[in-house]
C-alpha cells in the first residue's frame, strides 16, 4: 500500500497549487510551477483514475523541466502503463541518471513488459543487493504484482512480511495475491487489517468490494463501495467499480447515474457512451439508445479505435427504425455496411424495412443474406420469424419457426405458442391446438403470461383458449402426452 494520497492531496498547500493549475488549464495560459508540484498534480490525477489529465500535467512539467529526472521517471511510468513500450524504451535509455534507483526499477519494468523474465530478475536482484531495505522489497513485489506475475511476487511479499508483519503495503500486496489465487477469506483479512489502521484507505475499501463480489456477499460489497465513496467521493475507480457491481447484478437503472457521473469527469467518453447505449438497448429505450449511439457516430474517427462501429451503426439504425426515422435508418445501415458488410443484423433490418412497404421479395433476399452471414443460425431464424410475425406475415413466420423445430426439436418447445398462433391465423386450428398443448406443458404460469402478452393484444380469443388449455392440463383434466411428439 503506497502512502495514502489523502495525507498529501488534502493538505491546504496542495489544494491551492491544484486550483492554480486547473485555473491555468481553463484559461489556456502558462504559469510557473515547481517540478515537484507538477509531478504531484500528475500523481493526483492518476490516483483519481484520470490518466488523460495526469499525462497533461506531466507533459506541461516536461515543457518547463525537460531534463528533470523525477519528471522524466514519472513520464516513463506513464508510457509503460499505457503499453507504449518503444517510446518508453527510448526515454528510459536517455534518462540523465542511468544508475540510480528509479532508473533501474524502470529498466526492470521495461524487461517485464518485453516478457524478458531472466533480465527482469537479474535487474531486481541487483537492485536489492544495492538497496537492501524493506522499501526495495515492496517495490519489487509491487512491480511483479502490477504485471500479474504471482509466482515471482509471492516470495518478495512474504519476505517483506517476515521483516515487518504489520507493514500495510505488504499486507495489501498479500491481500492482492490471495485474491488472485481465489483465497478470498485470506484476502479479506489482509484488507480489513489495513482498514483497522487506515479506515479511510480507498484502495482497501475497493478491494473489499471486489472480494465480496466474488463471495456473492452483495450487501457487504455495496457497503464497502459506500465507505470508499465516503473516503473519496470523486475517485473514478470507485465509480467504475460501482458500475461493474450493478451490471453484474443486472441492476441496469442503478448503473446509469454512476455512468453519467463518470462521463462528466473523463476525457475519453466513447467507452462510457457505449455502455450507456448497451444498457438502453437492453431496456428497449430507443430514444436514449439513439442519443448515445449518435454521440459515438459523431466521434467515429476516435471511437472506431475503441468500439465496434458496425455494432454501433446497427443499434442506431434499430433505434431510428423503432422511433420511425426511416430515412436515418436507411442511411445508418449503409454507413454500417461500410464498416462490415457481413454484419448479419443489417440484413435483418433491411428485411424489416422492406416489409414496411410490403415488398416481400426484397425482404426474403435480405433475410437470405442474414442467414448466410449469421454466427448462430437458430437465433437468426427466430429473429426472422419474429419480424415476419410482427408484420402479420404468418405464413413466412411459420416457415422460419419450423426451421428451428427441424434443426433442434427440443429447443423449439419455447416457441410453441408462436407456432400455434401462426397456425391459428392461417386457419389450421387442429395444428394450432397441438402446439398450444405442447406449449402449456413446458411453460410456467409466469412465462405464459409473458408469451401471450402480444397475442392477447392481437386476438383475445386465442389467449383465452390458451389459458383454458393450460388450466385443463394443470388440473389433470387433459392428458398432453399424445401432443408431445413431432407433428
Amino acid at each position: 500500500m503506497k502512502e495514502d494520497p489523502s495525507s498529501i492531496f488534502n493538505q491546504p498547500d496542495f489544494k491551492e497549487t491544484l486550483a492554480k493549475y486547473e485555473n491555468m488549464v481553463r484559461e489556456g495560459t502558462r504559469t510557473y510551477f515547481d517540478a515537484d508540484d507538477l509531478t504531484l498534480i500528475a500523481e493526483y490525477y492518476a490516483s483519481k483514475g484520470n490518466p488523460y489529465a495526469s499525462d497533461k500535467a506531466i507533459d506541461y512539467a516536461l515543457s518547463l523541466y525537460p531534463e528533470n529526472q523525477d519528471v522524466l521517471v514519472f513520464k516513463c511510468h506513464s508510457l509503460l502503463s499505457g503499453r507504449n513500450t518503444d517510446e518508453a524504451d527510448l526515454l528510459i535509455h536517455n534518462l540523465p541518471y542511468q544508475n540510480d534507483y528509479d532508473s533501474q526499477l524502470l529498466y526492470a519494468e521495461l524487461y517485464l513488459q518485453k516478457n524478458d523474465m531472466s533480465q527482469t530478475q537479474e535487474t531486481l536482484n541487483k537492485l536489492y543487493e544495492d538497496y537492501p531495505h524493506i522499501d526495495t522489497i515492496l517495490d519489487i513485489a509491487q512491480l511483479y504484482t502490477d504485471y500479474q506475475q504471482k509466482k515471482y511476487a509471492y516470495p518478495w511479499i512474504q519476505k517483506a512480511l517476515n521483516e515487518n508483519p504489520d507493514n500495510l503495503e505488504a499486507l495489501e500486496l498479500m491481500g492482492l495475491y490471495q485474491f488472485e489465487i481465489q483465497h478470498y477469506d485470506q484476502a479479506l483479512q489482509c484488507f480489513n487489517a489495513i482498514l483497522d489502521e487506515e479506515p479511510y484507505d480507498v484502495n482497501s475499501w475497493q478491494n473489499l468490494a471486489r472480494c465480496y463480489a466474488q463471495t456473492k456477499e452483495y450487501d457487504k460489497m455495496f457497503e464497502a463501495i459506500d465507505f470508499a465513496m465516503v473516503a473519496d467521493e470523486t475517485n473514478l475507480t470507485t465509480w467504475k467499480l460501482k458500475v461493474d457491481c450493478h451490471l453484474m447484478l443486472e441492476q441496469l437503472h442503478e448503473a446509469i447515474p454512476c455512468l453519467e457521473y463518470i462521463e462528466k469527469h473523463v476525457q475519453e467518453k466513447e467507452p462510457i457512451w457505449y455502455i450507456l447505449a448497451s444498457i438502453y438497448f437492453d431496456l428497449l429505450d430507443y430514444d436514449k439508445m439513439k442519443q448515445y449511439t449518435q454521440l459515438i457516430l459523431d466521434h467515429r474517427i476516435t471511437a472506431s479505435e475503441i468500439v465496434d462501429m458496425a455494432e454501433i451503426c446497427y443499434k442506431h439504425a434499430l433505434a431510428c427504425l423503432r422511433t420511425k426515422e426511416i430515412t436515418a435508418c436507411y442511411e445508418t445501415i449503409e454507413l454500417g455496411l461500410q464498416y462490415n458488410d457481413k454484419y448479419h443484423q443489417f440484413y435483418l433490418l433491411k428485411g424489416e424495412l422492406s416489409l414496411l412497404y410490403n415488398d416481400t421479395s426484397s425482404a426474403k433476399k435480405s433475410f437470405k443474406k442474414a442467414e448466410a452471414y449469421s454466427y448462430n443460425i437458430q437465433d437468426t431464424w427466430f429473429d426472422i420469424g419474429v419480424i415476419y410475425f410482427q408484420a402479420f406475415h404468418f405464413k413466412e413466420a411459420l416457415e422460419a419457426f419450423k426451421k428451428i423445430e427441424k434443426h433442434d426439436y427440443q429447443d423449439s418447445f419455447k416457441i410453441s405458442y408462436l407456432i400455434s398462433y401462426c397456425y391459428y391465423r392461417l386457419g389450421k386450428i387442429e395444428k394450432a391446438l397441438h402446439y398450444m398443448i405442447r406449449g402449456a406443458v413446458f411453460t410456467s404460469k409466469q412465462q405464459l403470461t409473458e408469451r401471450l402478452k402480444t397475442m392477447q393484444e392481437l386476438d383475445t380469443n386465442f389467449s383465452e383458449m390458451a389459458w383454458h388449455i393450460y388450466e385443463l392440463i394443470q388440473n389433470k383434466e387433459l392428458d398432453p402426452s399424445p401432443y408431445l411428439g413431432e407433428l
